[in-house]
């Protein structure tokens, strides 16, 4: 059974979102060593300076990530950046999932486990997290998709660390 999270948990967030990052280069790193040289020299360059452009994205994210101070939020405090929040999202005409989710500026959205539990980790400014925002403990909204791919959705805050 997964373990309660705590405010204190977010530090140990970090630090395994910082691991998750390094983890990433060096797998794209290990990728271009073996690809890149399989490729004639025009693809080999073009793949080089893709992969070389999304490493570096990935160690400005980790050198933020490793910068960035999350402090603690009262309950009845409005979510903000730094915020690990516990929500139930609720998108229409589907069940109900209870979802952990770290928000980060400035963070591509990915996921992680810690203690157990899956926690969606990235930018408040898109996605779940955008909707998340400004909501207080025990607030709830309706969130309308875009009429394609993300559905209408109900999103009820039930813990802010």
């Amino acid at each position: 059974m997964a373990e309660t999270l705590t405010a204190a948990d977010k530090e140990a967030i970090k630090d395994e979102l910082v691991r998750e990052l390094n983890r990433k280069i060096e797998s794209i790193g290990l990728q271009l060593a073996r690809i890149g040289p399989t490729l004639t020299a025009a693809n080999g360059q073009i793949y080089q300076d893709s992969m070389n452009k999304s490493m570096q994205e990935l160690r400005d994210q980790m050198q933020y990530v490793q910068t960035a101070q999350f402090r603690s939020f009262d309950p009845q405090e409005p979510i903000a950046d730094g915020a690990l929040v516990k929500a139930r999202f609720e998108p229409s005409g589907l069940p109900a999932t209870e979802t952990w989710t770290l928000l980060v500026p400035g963070l591509s959205q990915r996921r992680l486990v810690y203690k157990g539990r899956e926690i969606d980790v990235g930018a408040g400014t898109f996605g779940y997290g955008g909707s998340l925002l400004g909501l207080r403990a025990g607030e709830s909204s309706h969130v309308y998709g875009d009429g394609r791919s993300i559905p209408d959705y109900n999103v009820e805050v039930l813990e802010v660390l």
